[in-house]
């Protein structure tokens, strides 16, 4: 069952380009690929669960979810 039954079908995309549109009035350079790899990102930095991460970004192998996340770069800035 959808999550929200009364929005139209097409209103998931609807929100996301009114998303990147006001992401682009911030600044042009940015895009949701960067806003979601950094909200994980911060995820990570306070919940370094795996498990959890992988939940909320749909990723379902570690290790490509260590890449996508530069892992070894945020225990570098950590210590």
């Amino acid at each position: 069952d959808p999550l929200f039954p009364s929005d139209p079908p097409n209103a998931p995309r609807q929100r996301q380009a009114r998303l990147l549109q006001i992401l682009r009035e911030v600044d042009p350079s940015l895009n949701l690929r960067a806003m979601r790899r950094g909200s994980l990102q911060a995820l990570a930095a306070v919940e370094p669960d795996l498990s959890k991460i992988r939940q909320f970004s749909g990723h379902t192998n570690d290790e490509t979810l260590k890449r996508y996340l530069d892992w070894g770069k945020m225990a570098r800035m950590r210590n």
